[in-house]
């Protein structure tokens, strides 16, 4: 767990804080932006998680980039860039997390109904109602 929260950070931090990553991610998404790790806010792991995994193709897609090549070869961080790209390309980089993301789906779900300003009770029985089903077909 630990070893993907920090690849979790590791792609976020590059994407985030390199200028020509920063903008060819929002280019290849229909998201312009990726969530942040956040070290008070409950579920943030699953939040970057999910984020990730749902623009998957977005993220290697960055990495491989051509203008992003070009560029990132002539920088300091290259050889770090390099090995990211060689992490998240391959899908075995995807399975967990997706596991993850997949599995607390409908926890969170629930927690996003109950973090609300709407009342919520019959849709929080619902979500409820999901994840014990959930449990039962296992």
């Amino acid at each position: 767990m630990a070893e993907m929260v920090q690849d979790g950070k590791d792609v976020l931090n590059c994407i985030n804080n390199h200028e020509r990553a920063r903008t060819t991610f929002p280019k290849l998404s229909n998201s312009a932006h990726l969530v942040t790790f956040g070290d008070t806010r409950f579920g943030t792991v699953v939040y970057v998680w999910e984020r990730l995994v749902q623009q998957k193709n977005a993220v290697q897609g960055t990495f491989t980039d051509k203008g992003y090549l070009v560029y990132a070869k002539k920088q300091e961080w290259w050889e770090a860039s390099e090995e990211l790209k060689e992490r998240v390309l391959p899908n075995s980089f995807w399975k967990l997390p997706t596991t993850m993301v997949v599995g607390l789906e409908p926890i969170f779900m629930l927690l996003r109904l109950a973090d609300g300003d709407t009342p919520c009770t019959g849709k929080g029985h619902v979500c409820a109602q999901k994840f014990a089903g959930r449990g039962e077909q296992r």
